[in-house]
């Protein structure tokens, strides 16, 4: 994912119009920058989805949210990593699955 988030602003950045303009090269220019602006939409949502495991994380208020971030940013590239923080963001905290057990006993 890391490497096509790259790939995507690497052309994005060969597709820059160019300082001098003529008037057969405004359309060209038009069309660059429309490219352009849906190559960062493009690189937006890639980061979105990359970090969905943190997202997921910090709005179920997990413990180890922190811990997940980390391990999304470092490793999150490999998809192994990536699919880990996410198993980990949807898993139960052990201090709630101790409190429901306790509660049902009682």
């Amino acid at each position: 994912m890391v490497i096509l988030m790259i790939f995507a602003f690497s052309v994005g950045l060969a597709m820059l119009p160019d300082v001098e303009n003529t008037d057969q090269e405004q359309q060209s220019m038009a069309s660059k920058i429309v490219a352009s602006l849906i190559l960062i939409c493009a690189f937006l949502m890639g980061l979105i989805i990359y970090f969905v495991p943190s997202i997921v994380a910090w709005k179920k208020r997990k413990k180890n949210r922190h811990a997940i971030l980390a391990l999304n940013f470092f490793t999150g590239w490999t998809f192994i990593g990536w699919v880990g923080a996410l198993v980990w963001s949807f898993t139960v905290d052990s201090s709630l699955c101790d409190e429901k057990s306790h509660a049902s006993k009682i």
